[in-house]
């Protein structure tokens, strides 16, 4: 039964990257929402990362991969902060499982 409610996440987890698509084939872009998540993309296949704890993304030049303090840093409409990294973490864990058990699906 954990498993099914974890599905959705997984889903969910899976589209978001899915979703961002590269403004240009090689450079460092931020996520529209969230704060502390970029994107790295070479040869136009993005790649998501996020700052280290207590740093968000600086936007200001896709030719440098910068985290700083978001005092140094103008978020703008990008206001979320990462809050389920946990969940994120859990997620990778249990991937392997959710695979095994997708197979009697």
């Amino acid at each position: 039964m954990l498993l099914r409610g974890l599905l959705p996440l997984v889903i969910l987890a899976t589209l978001s990257g899915a979703q961002f698509r590269c403004p240009e084939p090689k450079g460092f872009f931020p996520d529209s929402e969230q704060c502390d998540l970029y994107y790295a993309c070479v040869d136009g296949q993005p790649e998501e990362k996020l700052c280290k704890d207590g740093l968000v993304f600086r936007d200001d030049n896709p030719k440098k991969e910068l985290c700083d303090i978001p005092a140094n840093v103008p978020c703008g409409v990008r206001t979320v902060l990462r809050k389920f990294r946990i969940i994120k973490i859990l997620l990778n864990l249990l991937n392997p499982l959710l695979n095994y058990y997708n197979r009697f699906i």
